[in-house]
């Protein structure tokens, strides 16, 4: 019973966790660079900052710790 109370504290922590870091992200973007959404075009990646490299690459870096949390009660 532990082990599936600890699995469901790790899946509800990193749905919520996205929520609470990438969406202030993605407002501060749109309002400072007053546009709507990044370039995924591949000649734009070298002129990307550091804010919009971590907002790209955010919910992909999500994705990995969702599975690095669980992989213990595999």
């Amino acid at each position: 019973m532990h082990r599936q109370k600890s699995i469901l504290a790790t899946i509800c922590i990193q749905a919520a966790v996205p929520l609470l870091t990438y969406l202030p992200l993605f407002l501060s973007i749109l309002i400072v660079d007053n546009s709507w959404g990044i370039s995924f075009e591949d000649a734009h990646w070298y002129d990307m900052s550091v804010v919009h490299y971590a907002a790209a690459w955010g919910p992909a870096m999500d994705a990995f710790a969702s599975i690095a949390c669980l992989k213990p009660y595999r």
